[in-house]
């Protein structure tokens, strides 16, 4: 099974929240253990800084269900299993 997926730009872009929220928490793809203080602050200066035009253009896809027939190519490698298992299923369904 290959780990790059062809997927709508819009999943790509929810994809692309869900990795930035994660890396913000401080969880990264080796471990899942608590955030570091350091981890903590760096990402509350970071959802500051990129969450509102990542979250606003999230929930308009949410919101509009407008899933265009632009496609990107999406390394699923490092996401958690239900998100490598909703973008499979996704791409299954084209």
């Amino acid at each position: 099974m290959s780990h790059l997926r062809e997927v709508d730009s819009d999943i790509a872009l929810c994809i692309t929240f869900v990795r930035t929220i994660n890396r913000t928490l401080g969880f990264d793809k080796q471990t899942l253990t608590t955030p570091s203080t350091f981890g903590v602050l760096r990402g509350y200066v970071t959802v500051f800084i990129y969450s509102p035009v990542l979250l606003f253009r999230f929930l308009g896809v949410i919101r509009n269900h407008d899933f265009s027939n632009q496609h990107q190519i999406v390394d699923i490698r490092d996401d958690p299993a239900w998100l490598r298992s909703f973008v499979l299923d996704h791409s299954r369904q084209e």
